[in-house]
This record gives structure tokens, sequence and C-alpha cells, in this order.
């Protein structure tokens, strides 16, 4: 099925595709599920779904025995080092994951550059941003990010979302590239924060959930009524500051960062030590709260049970959303863990399978 098709037909295509291939490894046939995830993985557009399939074809082919097979499979899924099978991939082949690198400037042209200027989308981000629509804004900066057709406009995106102080463009921007075949794997679409003290012993995944839930846009609110940074629900958020005994305000939820990023950094430290220290388990019950992964634990059993797939736990998930978030999540956290790998829980490794647990063999 050729990736120039449009999204319904792909996305029902490779829908498809990965259903059976899931199925013939799970009866105990890998050469043909093999075969499979190769056409799951040639079906669609995005890097995500090609990492994903290529991983899967190796993982196969290793069981089928065919180890040169096994390699080019894993090797085509390395080459996205901000996916999360990508990352998967890496560790298999023995390699790590590399730091994003800087924003490669010589891809601009002078002509490209005055284009990109001229853009009527580039011209309201810029007007609406002097005139302090913020949210206005953001609906703006979301289009513009869809509407970029090559990285040298997305260089440019990003050094505009640096000049106008708004990072969540930069990340809008490697994302979008990233649904569309583009490796846009660069530092500046992987933005900091100064909270070091409110992160604690989870620096990389309050950057990673950060940059899933807002992009590192302080202002939103979702229509789940989660708000700014780390997108936390009011609700939660009072708990948690009861908790901690803090007063709490639900308008510095987004005048706020710093209150923002200490409330959703602690209750998700609260939820990591719930599930004993399974960031999979927490990371999902942040998106999709404890009683569904209570839910989950029951139909699909434990991914911290000795003999327990935690890669087939995290595929089993019911939802689209917290299946996509879980991977979008732990693979940005091993990003930043390349960016500063003395901040924990990193301490100088940079591997997925370290979140992943000990029933997360990268083979």
């Amino acid at each position: 099925m050729p990736s120039q098709q449009r999204y319904g037909v792909r996305d029902e295509y490779t829908s498809l595709a990965w259903l059976a291939a899931s199925s013939a490894l799970r009866i105990g046939r890998p050469a043909s599920a093999m075969t499979l995830f190769d056409k799951y993985a040639n079906g669609g557009k995005s890097l995500q779904v090609a990492s994903k399939g290529y991983y899967w074809a190796g993982r196969a082919a290793l069981q089928a025995g065919q180890l040169a097979d096994s390699n080019r499979y894993f090797e085509r899924a390395a080459v996205s080092p901000d996916q999360f099978y990508g990352q998967l991939a890496l560790e298999r082949l023995g390699r790590k994951v590399p730091a994003p690198g800087g924003l490669p400037t010589l891809l601009v042209t002078d002509a490209q550059r005055v284009a990109f200027q001229n853009k009527r989308l580039v011209a309201a981000v810029r007007q609406l941003g002097m005139q302090g629509q913020r949210s206005d804004q953001t609906l703006f900066i979301r289009a513009l990010s869809d509407a970029l057709d090559n990285d040298g406009e997305r260089v440019l995106a990003v050094q505009l979302a640096n000049y106008i102080s708004r990072p969540d463009l930069a990340v809008w921007t490697a994302r979008a590239a990233r649904n569309q075949g583009s490796n846009f794997y660069y530092r500046a679409a992987y933005p900091t924060h100064n909270f070091a003290a409110s992160t604690g012993r989870v620096w990389s995944l309050a950057h990673g959930i950060t940059r899933q839930e807002s992009s590192f846009d302080r202002d939103v609110v979702s229509h789940a009524n989660a708000h700014g940074m780390m997108q936390v629900v009011p609700s939660t958020g009072r708990e948690q500051a009861g908790k901690m005994g803090i007063a709490f305000d639900t308008s510095r939820l987004t005048s706020d960062p710093a209150f923002n990023v200490m409330i959703g950094t602690a209750y998700f430290q609260r939820l990591l030590n719930n599930y004993g220290g399974s960031y999979p388990l927490a990371v999902a019950a942040y998106n999709a709260g404890p009683g569904n992964v209570r839910k989950w634990l029951n139909r699909y059993g434990d991914p911290r049970t000795s003999g327990r797939d935690v890669l087939t736990w995290i595929e089993a998930i019911p939802f689209d959303e917290t299946r996509g978030y879980v991977q979008r999540v732990l693979e940005n956290s091993v990003v930043y863990d390349t960016i500063n790998p003395t901040m924990p829980p990193a301490s100088g490794s940079v591997h997925l399978s370290s979140y992943l647990g000990k029933t997360a063999r990268p083979g």
C-alpha cells in the first residue's frame, strides 16, 4: 500500500496489517509475522509507524532464526533515534541513542528565508504575540507547523520559536516533521525548563511528560480541563498540594509554570512509588488514571512479573491515546537523558530498557 494513499485508507491498512502480524507472531508463525510487520512498516507514512514495524519484524525474524534479516530490520528501525522502537533497535544493535544535534542552518537558502517571512501564518504568529493573544497565537502556531514543506522551513520555524519565546512551536514543528516522514532530530525541539529542584529524581521524565502534554505551552487548558505545562487537572492538583502541605490556587497552574511542574512532578512521583518504580505503569496512570491501569493489570497481567513482556503489555493498552502516550513520554525521556545525562534518573545510563524494567528485553 503506497504511503501516498489518503490517511483514512492508509490508517485502515496499517491497522489490519498490524493485527495480522501480531496475530501470526502470537500463534507461533514468526516468518509470516516478519513479512506482515514489514508490510505494516511500509504501509504508513510516519517514522513512528516505520520504526515500530521494522522493530517487530526484527523480533519476528529472530524467533524464525533469521539473524541476517533481524539485523537488517533493526538497522531500518534504528534510523529514528527519537522514536520508541528506534531506540530499542539501537539498543539491540549495541549502540547508544545519540544526542540531538544543532540546527543545520546551511539548509536554509536566502530565497527560503524571504518566502518564510512573507507567509501569512508567520505574520499572524508574530502579530498575535505582539498583541499578547497567546491562545489565538497557539492555534496559528499549530497551523504553521503543519504547513511546513521541507526541513529548511522547519529550521526557520524553530528559529522563530526561539525569537518569540514559544518553545511549543519548535516541538510542534518536529512532531509534524516526524509524521510526514522527516527525521527532524535537533536539540531546539527538546526545550528544557529551570525547575530542577522541583523535578528531583525524575528530571528526564518531567521533561518527557511536559513535552508530550503541553509541548511546553504554559497557558494551554485542554478539553478535559487539564492546565499548563504538565496538564494538571485542578482536582488532582488540589489533592497533591494538600499532601505536600502547600496552598493551592487553580490560576497558578497556568500563571506559574514552576508551580505547575512542582505539582505535576510530585504527583507523577507518587504514582511511580505506587507502582513499585514501574515507569510504564506510572506514565499510563498519569494519562488514563490509576483506575484504568488497575483494569489493564487484571486483564493483561502484570508486566512487572517475571516472564511478562512489557512491550506486548504496552501494545495491548486499549486506549490509542494512552498507548501512544506511554511510548512518546518514554522516548522523550531517553532523549532528555542524552541532553543531560547527569540528571536523574539517567545518571549516565541512556537506555530505553532501563525505563521499561526487568522485562524489557530489547530483542
